[in-house]
């Protein structure tokens, strides 16, 4: 049995599923080059069709990962910056503020009659694209925003034990969050967070309102905030935004009744956060969050008595928040979905239609190597084809390419790597990915300036062969997918300074195992060999502003548009000859 998983809003990606397993899950923006592009997933569901020699009749089910999605037009990050400028500086109409009042006195069925008119309109809409390739009407299903992240969560997990799924986001049907009981193989939602009520946006607001992009840039406020953690400044601002949420029974929290709306949270801003400085604004924001969040778990922890915990959803890719959950007393195991925002809910949403139509548990993540890849032939032609415009190059063929990388790394080369599958999500695995010497501070300096055009203050992560040995994790939490920020270990703790926060020593490993990732394992151990450490310095191979490359020719213009002066690509190492 197939099954394609469509995501259509923000991060467009689509999936496929034989079986209960994922076969291939691949994301817009590596097509179209817009970063976190939304709408419909054209190119990606073509490639997974060609890929698998699929025609659309062969598919058993299409399922579209949420109910509500923005099918009205493409997102991009014009779009999104207009969005979020018109809710900082457009003053809230009296109609607006009529509508809120008269929602609270509504009928209840007369609103779920206006929002499910307002959902078939949409998917009406959604559906054209899939149905002009011949896809059969019968066979579209949708399943909402946060179950499609409870369930990347849940099954993704493998966890046999009873589980506390827990999800949070901007927004996505109405809601901004959601807490379910995982238990036989199924999920019963316990609670659900409004949109109104969103913490996801507070972040993505403040994003905004220090001149980032929101939906993309949080992870750089997230990186800010250890430069003043602990002043006076910070934990002041961090009491302005808990004064902006209280806890209204023992597991749900709200939004101030003085703000009403998370869409107010701009306004709210401007006013309370007027002449702070940008570091303190950073680290009040992540203080709050992490007091709050861990709060709010050990409240659901109390009430359900379960101490497994399966995250998903935006606020999750918050790396800072997620080690101080794993480390809190009353959480036995934590697990978060790799990239966990929207662009899995492709994902998600085959996850749960495979339950739903066998009543079986969908296969655990085993691996996010789940793009496409190129052999050594086609990587020649492309090769011959290219025209460099910058610089002269020659190439060369290397049956132990992985040696040759190690042995650069180790004499200080900065190089580029292009092998196997590509990952899916946001983060670099080692397949498509920019290596150096974690030791070295000028070759982070090099990267940043000449290569990636990165904001000084944020770290590179490491790549980690026997993590045991290096870094602090005692309740042995999953790594692999730099999902959750540790420390080394004491003896090596100054030592990696190139992977490492500067001000609070942090790390966000990539754990590489011999089954995970065979020939980057290889690779780590060759650079073990000649440095006695297993530990290389990884960020994504991509120019700034751009994805992460996913074609052999957008390989060839990083390099020929960067300071990159190696490319290993497959079998091959390409290097700038002038």
């Amino acid at each position: 049995m197939y099954l394609l998983g469509i995501h259509d809003g923000h991060n467009a990606s689509a999936a496929l599923m034989k079986d209960g397993e994922i076969l291939d899950a691949i994301q817009e923006e590596r097509f179209n080059k817009i970063k976190n592009f939304g709408g419909f997933p054209e190119n990606s569901i073509s490639y997974i069709l060609k890929k698998n020699n699929l025609n659309i009749d062969q598919i058993d089910r299409f399922v579209f990962g949420g109910l509500l999605s923005n099918a009205e037009g493409q997102e991009n990050r014009e779009r999104v910056l207009t969005k979020y400028k018109n809710n900082f500086y457009n003053k809230p109409s009296f109609f607006q503020f009529l509508k809120k009042k008269l929602i609270t006195i509504f009928p209840k069925f007369i609103l779920n009659i206006r929002k499910n008119l307002k959902i078939k309109l949409l998917q009406k809409k959604r559906i054209k694209n899939l149905l002009s390739k011949g896809a059969s009407l019968q066979k579209i299903d949708f399943i909402d925003h946060h179950l499609c992240h409870a369930s990347t969560a849940a099954y993704g997990s493998g966890n046999n034990k009873d589980t506390l799924v827990i999800t949070l986001d901007s927004t996505g049907d109405f809601s901004s969050g959601s807490v379910s009981i995982f238990k036989n193989h199924d999920l019963k939602k316990i609670l659900d967070i409004h949109s109104d009520d969103s913490i996801g946006r507070l972040y993505s607001y403040v994003t905004y309102y220090l001149g980032m992009v929101p939906l993309e840039h949080e992870y750089k406020i997230m990186g800010l905030a250890p430069y003043s953690e602990n002043s006076i400044r910070s934990k002041e601002i961090s009491n302005f935004f808990r004064d902006m949420y209280y806890f209204e029974n023992e597991i749900s929290f709200k939004i101030s009744k003085k703000i009403w709306s998370a869409k107010n949270l701009g306004k709210y801003i401007l006013l309370g956060l007027k002449q702070k400085r940008f570091d303190n604004i950073s680290s009040g924001l992540q203080v709050f969050l992490e007091e709050f969040i861990c709060e709010w778990i050990e409240k659901l922890v109390k009430h359900t008595n379960i101490r497994h915990l399966a995250l998903s959803g935006g606020v999750f890719m918050n790396v800072k928040l997620n080690k101080k959950i794993s480390e809190m007393k009353c959480i036995d195991s934590v697990f978060v979905y790799p990239s966990c925002g929207d662009e899995t809910n492709s994902i998600g949403a085959l996850y749960r239609k495979y339950f739903e139509l066998t009543e079986k548990r969908p296969k655990k993540l085993n691996s996010f190597y789940l793009g496409n890849s190129y052999k050594n032939e086609a990587i020649k032609k492309q090769y011959e084809k290219f025209k460099f415009q910058n610089f002269k190059t020659k190439i060369c063929y290397y049956e132990n390419i992985e040696e040759k990388i190690a042995n650069l790394i180790f004499e200080n080369n900065i190089v580029a790597r292009f092998k196997g599958r590509m990952e899916f999500g946001a983060r670099s695995l080692g397949n498509r990915a920019i290596l150096c010497n974690p030791k070295n501070i000028s070759l982070v300096k090099e990267i940043n300036y000449i290569i990636k055009n990165r904001d000084f203050w944020m770290p590179f992560a490491p790549s980690v062969v026997n993590a045991k040995k290096y870094l602090v994790n005692p309740k042995d939490v999953n790594m692999e997918f730099m999902m959750i920020a540790t420390n080394f270990k004491s003896d090596f703790e100054n030592l990696f300074i190139g992977v490492s926060h500067p001000y609070d020593s942090s790390c966000r490993p990539n754990v590489v195992n011999e089954n995970s990732n065979y020939d980057y394992y290889k690779l780590i151990k060759y650079y073990e060999d000649l440095s006695s450490h297993s530990i290389i310095l990884n960020t994504s191979f991509n120019l700034h502003g751009l994805p992460i490359v996913c074609e052999p020719s957008d390989a060839f213009h990083v390099l020929d548009n960067s300071g990159l002066e190696y490319l290993a690509i497959e079998n091959y190492l390409i290097e700038k000859t002038q």
